[in-house]
């Protein structure tokens, strides 16, 4: 069973119902489907299924076929291909790829909006036709709040607050990831010397200071590849691919 929320505009009104879509054997062996919709107590329905159901279909090769009015509203008419809407290609290979292989795609999406790149939750799935022909049927919905804070939340559990390196969580997942995909690094250590004294002395606003110069200065000094981590007080890393190694 499907539950979702749909938008229906009966002469033009816009109307939203809670459905829940279901099959149904006919006498003759074929499938049907049942579909029972309300619009009562739409309050007490939770977040995913509470969200307008932007719905589209497209040729098997990507080509836009239709779309509801949600999909319109939210995409507008100048849509052509599906690869239009998405931000990553390697998401566009995905959806085929699932399509071809008969499985549903589901996963959270960056798409195309003339407003602006906008979060989604997608689901992509194959459409056999009567007549033997083959549609790619799309259904999202509008995650775009509870993703960007997610994301927020996540950098600000993996960054230092004063410089702007990763903190210990963020270093420790940067190279578990390095680990798993089998990444030859390098792992440096940095320790300032006498450092304790700087904040005796002259105040933990001073350390602080020299603190973020130290980080601008990996910064400056490091490429965009590498991951700079402030580990904790006065100690920091760096780890940088074979590749990085080379290019120094």
């Amino acid at each position: 069973m499907i539950q979702e929320n749909w938008s229906f505009t009966p002469k033009g009104e816009d109307t939203q119902a809670f459905c829940q879509f279901s099959g149904y054997i006919l006498a003759d062996g074929r499938m049907a489907m049942l579909v029972e919709a309300t619009t009562a107590n739409m309050q007490h329905i939770s977040a995913p299924f509470s969200a307008t159901t932007i719905v589209s279909s497209y040729s098997i090769s990507g080509e836009f076929i239709s779309g509801n009015p949600p999909f319109i509203k939210n995409f507008g008419h100048q849509v052509t291909h599906l690869e239009t809407l998405m931000c990553d290609p390697n998401i566009l290979q995905n959806i085929f790829k699932s399509i071809n292989q008969g499985i549903r795609f589901e996963a959270d999406v960056l798409m195309n909006t003339p407003q602006g790149e906008t979060w989604y939750h997608l689901f992509a799935d194959n459409s056999q036709h009567q007549e033997g022909s083959t549609t790619i049927l799309l259904h999202h919905y509008d995650i775009h709040e509870r993703k960007t804070t997610e994301q927020v939340l996540q950098q600000q559990a993996s960054t230092d607050p004063l410089t702007g390196l990763f903190n210990r969580r963020g270093l420790t997942h940067a190279l578990q990831n390095s680990v798993e995909a089998n990444t030859l690094l390098t792992l440096l250590y940095i320790d300032l010397d006498g450092f304790k004294m700087v904040n005796d002395s002259l105040g933990h606003g001073t350390g602080d200071i020299i603190l973020c110069e130290v980080a601008n200065r990996l910064r400056k000094n490091s490429l965009p590849t590498a991951t700079l981590c402030r580990f904790g007080g006065d100690e920091f890393f760096l780890s940088f691919t074979k590749t990085y190694q080379n290019r120094s």
